[in-house]
């Protein structure tokens, strides 16, 4: 009979204890509740895998895949882009097209990768620079270009704003991040999907050098190192 109450008892010990111990996992030390990883909800919307050249074989299903991908092409009224004369102003400017793309898109990203040049919108001084001659968005930022490879549609301006160089070069990285729709792989930059539609992005640089020719000897100074996992494509100047 003492056995049996002490095992009884012994039942009701290790009861307790589970009830216990399951009473406090839903909290942390301060007695709030504690999340639990796996209730987390994933973004419909991610990136994955390499950039140089599709990610997956099937459809994005509302995932952005990176693949490579062309850079917008400057129209080049009269400057000398992608160099700045810094002697002689403190602006640079370039308008971008959709040369490489067969299909539309959109960039979604623009900037400086750098010191002392910075993106502005002293849209007058591209005018000064002789881009006032054809209709232009100003800014590229949320613009979409439509496929234009004969530089007669309508691009996107950016104005780059120099400081001194002290020097008598300097190099920055002008970064354009674009994503479009993809629906055929006969269309560019398409060609390595396999399932449609999917929504693909990617990033192109373009080396912009400020020249300074008050300074006899060539200092030159170049920009940080790349820190992007994209693939890139260096526009030729115009």
């Amino acid at each position: 009979m003492n056995r049996t109450k002490a095992i009884a008892a012994l039942a009701a010990v290790v009861l307790a204890a589970g009830c216990g111990s399951q009473d406090n996992a839903g909290n942390d030390g301060d007695g709030g509740p504690t999340l639990d990883p796996t209730s987390y909800t994933t973004p419909l919307t991610e990136t994955t895998g390499p950039t140089t050249g599709a990610t997956t074989g099937g459809s994005s299903g509302g995932r952005v895949i990176k693949i490579g991908g062309p850079n917008a092409e400057n129209r080049n009224p009269r400057t000398p882009w992608p160099t700045i004369y810094a002697d002689s102003t403190s602006y640079g400017c370039t308008e971008r097209h959709n040369t490489g793309a067969d299909i539309p898109v959109t960039v979604t990203d623009a900037r400086i990768v750098g010191t002392l040049v910075h993106l502005d919108a002293n849209w007058h001084e591209c005018e000064l620079q002789g881009y006032d001659d054809r209709p232009a968005d100003h800014g590229c930022a949320g613009r979409t270009l439509q496929p234009d490879p004969d530089l007669a549609g309508r691009g996107c301006l950016l104005a780059l704003r120099v400081d001194p160089i002290h020097a008598a070069e300097h190099r920055v990285v002008l970064r354009l991040t674009f994503r479009a729709t993809c629906r055929s792989a006969r269309e560019r930059p398409c060609g390595s999907l396999t399932e449609f539609p999917a929504t693909v992005q990617w990033t192109a640089d373009e080396t912009v050098t400020v020249r300074d020719r008050n300074f006899d000897e060539v200092t030159t100074s170049n920009p940080p190192e790349s820190t992007s996992d994209t693939a890139t494509t260096t526009t030729p100047t115009s």
